[in-house]
């Protein structure tokens, strides 16, 4: 289960049927909202319930929610399809722990020279809960190749970038 608790005037989290994420939204514009979001954004102008992206490269949004789920899970933020193919923005930093009790916030980055201009009640990202094992690490200091791969030696060895082709 995850529990959300509403910080700001903000459109609830929600989830359908049959979808993976959770959508999210852009908060009303009240005067706490719009003081955070000019903090977080100097080059962004913020005018009647709308936050224009002329000047900046990237957009932190605080998004009015914490959110309370056990420590199997996190949240991975995803782009809304509609945000990024039409809005042009992409997700940044997106990795939710259990373990953070803060306001969530999107980190998103323009992906067009074109001004981008969004508005409160936007849908503007989507959290996916995936679930975390626990596997245990271990750091080596000294290991030779057949030690650490377990005597196990592959074709890809350490190519990467396309190595193994593209089709």
């Amino acid at each position: 289960m995850i529990k959300f608790l509403k910080t700001r005037n903000v459109k609830s989290p929600e989830r359908r049927f049959g979808d993976a994420g959770i959508d999210c939204f852009i908060p009303k514009f009240d005067n706490d909202f719009i003081n955070r979001l000019q903090e977080l954004n100097p080059k962004c102008e913020i005018n009647n319930g709308t936050i224009s992206m002329s000047s900046a490269n990237d957009i932190l949004i605080p998004l009015g929610i914490k959110a309370s789920f056990d420590s199997s899970i996190a949240l991975i933020a995803l782009n809304k399809s509609s945000v990024a193919t039409k809005v042009k923005l992409t997700v940044g930093a997106g990795v939710i722990d259990s373990s953070y009790q803060g306001e969530i916030h999107a980190h998103l980055f323009k992906q067009d020279v074109e001004d981008v201009v969004l508005h409160e009640g936007m849908k503007i990202v989507q959290f996916v809960p995936i679930i975390i094992d626990d596997t245990s690490i271990v750091v080596e200091d000294a290991l030779s190749d057949e030690e650490f791969y377990h005597g196990i030696k592959t074709d890809r060895g350490e190519g990467g970038f396309g190595s193994t082709g593209l089709e």
